[in-house]
């Protein structure tokens, strides 16, 4: 008919269809006291589905701490696909909380954008805000173009068993307006070619007991646009 209809049961109530049963109404609500079950048996990859076939979908806990939202696929895939052209296509947010991404033994967790960038931002003020951390592995990070590695406030601070920069055929280029400092128990500068040393101001090179510079083959050259002086204190 053109009204409603309203069933109501202190008990159980089933609508069992063996060819299957449709409902058709321009609003549909079901409340329960208990829970609500909808459950097929059918073996497919379309066992159950919900269809907003013009808007969206929510779907909303009022609870507390632990009766959480679970969404669980035993032996299969969870896939959550958008195909708006948003920024904003696929939101994760915890409004007061933390997100967690665990990967079992079984795969990666791969991250990847197509035409666009990965951006990873932090706004708390720590000094460990963004960590990546491989606890038994290393940490790769490859780029085909020039990178940069910037801190506003601060040093940047490499802290390992050992550093190893390469430029392979290119320059490996330090710069600083003020001092760079290298301690270190032993200092070996090796070059297959000449290595120079150029300063518009005065430079010192001193050993604690014994200063030794060597030429293996041909000449060890000291040019001083003025005098080159060699001092000894003791002959």
């Amino acid at each position: 008919g053109t009204g409603g209809v309203t069933i109501d049961a202190a008990g159980t109530v089933d609508i069992k269809g063996i060819g299957g049963v449709t409902i058709d109404a321009s609003t549909l609500d079901i409340d329960a006291s208990d829970k609500i079950t909808i459950t097929s048996s059918k073996d497919g990859a379309s066992a159950v589905v919900l269809t907003a076939s013009a808007g969206g979908v929510d779907i909303t806990a009022n609870a507390v701490t632990g009766e959480d939202i679970n969404i669980t696929a035993t032996g299969s895939s969870v896939n959550i696909t958008s195909t708006e052209a948003d920024a904003a296509a696929i939101v994760l947010s915890a409004s007061a909380g933390g997100i967690d991404i665990d990967g079992g033994l079984g795969g990666d967790i791969d991250i990847k954008s197509t035409g666009k960038s990965v951006n990873i931002t932090s706004t708390e003020t720590d000094a460990s805000a963004i960590v990546l951390c491989a606890s038994t592995g290393g940490i790769k990070i490859d780029a085909g173009a020039a990178s940069n590695f910037t801190t506003s406030v601060g040093d940047l601070t490499l802290n390992c068993q050992g550093v190893t920069i390469q430029g392979n055929s290119s320059k490996i280029d330090i710069t600083t307006t003020g001092t760079v400092d290298i301690n270190a128990g032993l200092l070996d500068i090796d070059a297959s070619d000449k290595i120079t040393m150029d300063s518009v101001g005065t430079t010192a090179i001193t050993g604690g007991t014994g200063t030794t510079v060597t030429a293996t083959a041909n000449n060890l050259t000291l040019t001083g646009a003025a005098d080159v002086d060699i001092n000894a204190l003791n002959g």
